[in-house]
């Protein structure tokens, strides 16, 4: 649906430079997206993130104003490496 955005809000205090954005190994895969405070360890995983633009989040949103959009989510995040590669 056009102009549908999916937000995740991200409150409390946290800060962008406090949240670190990877793309683990899950299920033989790496498609989900995973956002981890990296102070508390608190994590939000997104499923299937990088299997097609329906399972996205289009945007973070922090308290400060500071706002990740698809393409900052996309290219910022750290791959994990496979089994095979560790």
């Amino acid at each position: 649906m056009a102009g549908n955005v999916d937000t995740l809000r991200v409150k409390g205090g946290v800060a962008p430079g406090d949240v670190v954005m990877t793309r683990p190994l899950s299920n033989g895969a790496n498609n989900d997206l995973v956002l981890t405070i990296t102070g508390t360890g608190d994590s939000v995983r997104i499923q299937d993130w990088f299997s097609g633009s329906e399972y996205r989040a289009e945007q973070v949103v922090f308290d400060d104003g500071t706002v990740w959009n698809a393409t900052k989510l996309q290219t910022a995040t750290i791959m994990e490496p496979s089994a095979t590669t560790r």
